[in-house]
């Protein structure tokens, strides 16, 4: 290539960048905390202004600075790292997903000031707007300018002569609250703006009186096992109810799924993150009108379910054993032993019988491996088998055994769920081989997302890949404990991550942007019912945030592996 011509590629590449930084806002994306408070980033403060998002219950999403420069963010971003937060990245905030509105601007100050605001806590909601080395508070938002400037007189007399209405896109915008402030200044529980001086509700649809509140209790109750009778015949996977979603509970799914809405014109409330009527109409009108959607359900019907003719004459006798009890007989297989004990049990209860079987098949299983390779458990001892708690959690043991590579069955978990996930939790964080039992059946928003990442897909899945994310996802979707704040924490940034790999490629042309608005529909819809899920079974709405999110990413996380920066 002549050198010419390189200079002006070269040049074309500099101008198209540099038009490509101007409609992109940046924020470093420090990680997801518990109980954060501004003083416990002292390390970060003289670096630049911190802020936070709040997420459900008491977590918080926690950013640094803002800026129009990513070279400064770069820089920024080193010095982050530098002290510890080895996690943090650089978020991408696209202007194209804010609006312009009006505020009123009532200082400017360097970013790096110990500001006192005790001194601004009575000038109205205030926002911060971050321009690198530049604080500048605001109050507002407005819709226009009109309607910001009858609040600028009333605001000069509280002291801030320099007031004035200034233009400027949703993005930059950061709302502050007890955190930014050290609790000086607390966000009010319902979004609101000024007309006319007076201040006026923007809410979807009125709350309950204690909307802020969770309904559910801070313990988690029991599950109670509405399992049917073990001898139901047919062996098609019970499909979960479609839970009902939840309109009292602001969360962050629901607020991203209004916002893509909302860029479609389906849904014209207020951004409140709440899932009312009005996301739920906004979001029927999207299905109803919009051509990939429609053309996802028609694929998502086409594709077929997990067949559970998989495997070899055993593993097809352990899937059917509820319509054929008698089929797990005549192996000499240890963990046929251990499901022939099953079946005794539930027609003799506990017996003699039933533990000199189990017995034989854990000693079978285990032989010649040393007892310290089995932590928890000693195969050698003699059980006896009280109640199906404990016959189940051997059950799982005969099948971690070495050299045995069958896979539990679905019908397990559906007709004893506790005892199931009793046993689940004695093996969570190993790999345990697991049914991939299509447990959404027909919701729509899985099966379509499905469909979508599938399409997405350079190429196809491992299947044993996809044979241990479908083993986690049982193990998830039968967990009774939350998650760890750590894994909390990676599942947040794995989100992140994914949505910037995305809407990177989604703006690089028009065709990826209408798959990308399809494929954020789905998620986050998916997301929401996920999470009512979780909280059907007595998980708060923090805990069942992660549970939804680890669900999703055993769904479409491998398929969706190549946009995750």
């Amino acid at each position: 290539m002549k050198k010419s011509a390189w200079l002006l590629l070269l040049f074309i590449w500099t101008v198209t960048s540099a038009k490509a930084q101007q409609n992109i806002y940046y924020t470093i994306n420090i990680g997801t905390f518990v109980d954060a408070k501004v003083e416990d980033f002292a390390a970060l403060q003289p670096i630049g202004f911190l802020h936070a998002s709040s997420l459900e219950e008491n977590l918080s999403q926690i950013y640094l600075g803002g800026y129009k420069n990513l070279n400064a963010a770069t820089a920024d971003l080193a010095k982050v790292r530098t002290a510890g937060y080895t996690n943090a990245y650089i978020q991408e905030n696209f202007l194209s997903e804010g609006q312009n509105v009006a505020v009123v601007q009532i200082a400017t100050l360097p970013k790096n000031t110990n500001v006192n605001w005790s001194k601004y806590a009575d000038a109205g909601n205030l926002y911060l707007l971050l321009e690198n080395n530049m604080i500048k508070i605001t109050v507002g938002t407005f819709a226009d300018a009109s309607q910001a400037r009858p609040q600028v007189s009333a605001i000069r007399q509280k002291g801030f002569k320099d007031a004035f209405v200034k233009i400027v896109n949703s993005v930059y915008l950061h709302e502050l609250g007890a955190f930014e402030t050290g609790s000086v200044i607390k966000k009010p529980l319902i979004p609101f703006k000024f007309e006319d001086g007076t201040p006026v509700i923007e809410t979807e649809e009125a709350r309950p009186d204690d909307y802020n509140q969770s309904n559910y209790p801070e313990t988690r109750p029991t599950p109670q096992n509405d399992s049917p009778n073990w001898t139901r015949k047919g062996t098609a996977t019970k499909t979960m109810n479609l839970p009902a979603i939840r309109g009292d509970i602001k969360r962050r799914s629901a607020l991203e799924l209004q916002k893509v809405l909302k860029a479609e014109g389906s849904y014209t409330a207020g951004l409140d993150g709440y899932y009312g009527n009005g996301t739920k109409s906004a979001y029927q009108n999207f299905v109803d009108q919009n051509y990939d959607y429609k053309k996802y359900q028609l694929l998502a019907k086409a594709t077929p379910a997990a067949s559970r003719a998989e495997g070899d004459r055993l593993q097809r006798a352990i899937n059917n054993l509820p319509s054929n009890p008698a089929g797990v007989e005549g192996y000499p297989n240890a963990l046929a032993k251990a499901y022939q004990a099953y079946v005794l049990f539930t027609k003799l209860g506990p017996d003699n019988s039933v533990n000199n079987l189990m017995n034989t098949a854990l000693k079978e299983a285990y032989l010649n491996t040393p007892p310290q390779m089995v932590p928890g458990f000693d195969y050698r001892a003699t059980y006896a088998y009280n109640d199906l708690t404990q016959l189940i959690l051997h059950l799982y043991y005969t099948h971690a055994a070495p050299g045995i590579n069958y896979k539990v069955p679905c019908w397990l978990a559906e007709r004893h769920p506790d005892e199931v996930a009793r046993a689940n939790a004695n093996f969570m964080g190993q790999t345990l081989p697991m049914q991939d039992c299509n447990q959404f059946g027909e919701w729509e928003e899985i099966s379509i997302l499905a469909a979508i990442a599938t399409d997405l897909t350079i190429k196809p899945v491992d299947p044993t890949i996809k044979a241990k994310a479908a083993a986690a996802r049982s193990s998830i979707l039968l967990t009774q404990q939350p998650l760890s704040a750590e894994l909390n924490n990676e599942l947040e940034q794995w989100n992140n991550r994914l949505w910037q790999g995305v809407s990177t490629w989604g703006n690089a042309d028009p065709l990826h942007g209408k798959l990308v608005t399809t494929l954020k529909v789905a998620y986050f819809q998916a997301q929401v019912r996920l999470e009512d899920y979780f909280m059907d079974k007595g998980f708060r709405a923090a805990e069942a945030k992660g549970l939804s999110l680890a669900t999703l990413r055993s769904l479409v996380g491998n398929e969706l592996d190549r946009f995750v920066q």
